[in-house]
């Protein structure tokens, strides 16, 4: 009996802990979209919603994407680059030409609309996020149709 008890116990720990992990929450980019820039243009203003349910601030930095030569971190109303952007615990943001957003520069290719922009995000965590942004003309209030 004995050990049918000590089997049993450890067949519970384990099943707790695997549960445990299971439902751990990690932060993740859910979507993304890339502004169509001018034809010819050489840059375009990609934007992102990136959700952070763990109980930890989130830094996002050195964003790359295959369809840029650089990918840039910007704050609305602010010309120069950032070398981070922190997203708070149990939240999330969403990148708006009136927040922050992403900035491709040296596109390697014109960019159409419905184009797959694959784009990167290292957190501070040395994680990676891929997302596969949608090239899209935005609406009026700059936010993807």
């Amino acid at each position: 009996f004995a050990p049918l008890l000590v089997l049993l116990s450890i067949l519970l720990v384990f099943s707790a802990s695997a549960a445990a992990v299971a439902q751990r929450k990690v932060a993740s980019i859910s979507s993304g979209w890339v502004k169509l820039p001018a034809a010819g243009a050489t840059q375009a203003e990609a934007y992102l919603v990136i959700d952070n349910p763990t109980a930890y601030d989130l830094t996002l930095q050195k964003p790359s994407s295959d369809a840029a030569g650089v990918v840039e971190i910007r704050e609305s109303g602010k010309a120069a680059a950032l070398d981070f952007l922190t997203v708070a615990a149990y939240g999330g943001l969403e990148m708006t030409t009136k927040t922050a957003y992403l900035v491709l520069r040296d596109l390697k290719k014109p960019l159409t609309e419905g184009a797959m922009v694959p784009i990167s995000v290292m957190t501070d965590s040395v994680m990676t996020d891929n997302r596969t942004a949608i090239a899209a003309a935005p609406r009026g209030d700059g936010r993807r149709r």
